[in-house]
């Protein structure tokens, strides 16, 4: 019956037009917001993205810190193997130096003695080499007076 009604038949056709005029418009709407998000995204405007888009850069900025930790972690672990091996250098070096040094002390305090008693024999040399002129110039000095 409604097939035989031109008015009814009109109505329907409107309405699958309008329906169909509808369908293509919220199409177009969607495919704008979508094609913003993408843009949102290409030009990295947060406000305009997703939450998956958020959750997404969460998860990175989760993994970055981890990986930031555990670089840092690796990097006190080599700072403080670094520290350790300096620390047993100094110390080899610092025993050596002392040894060296004490080495040095024996050899100048020999060497001072030496000195000491050269200058010893020296100073008995030259006051046996004096006394002998005293005496010398008091010989003469008494062979010469009027007898």
């Amino acid at each position: 019956m409604a097939e035989n009604d031109p008015v009814l038949e009109q109505r329907v056709e409107a309405l699958e037009q309008f329906s169909q005029t509808r369908v293509v418009e919220q199409v177009g709407e969607l495919a704008e917001r979508v094609s913003g998000l993408e843009h949102a995204r290409e030009a990295e405007k947060p406000h305009l993205a997703t939450k998956s888009d958020i959750a997404r850069l969460e998860g990175l900025h989760a993994a970055t810190q981890e990986q930031i930790a555990a670089q840092s972690a690796q990097f006190s672990k080599d700072l403080q193997a670094q520290s350790e091996l300096f620390n047993t250098r100094l110390d080899a070096q610092s025993a050596q130096f002392s040894k060296d040094l004490k080495a040095q002390s024996v050899q100048l305090r020999k060497e001072w003695q030496d000195h000491m008693k050269q200058l010893a024999a020296w100073l008995i040399r030259t006051g046996i080499a004096v006394s002998g002129v005293i005496i010398a110039a008091a010989a003469i000095i008494i062979n010469r007076l009027p007898s």
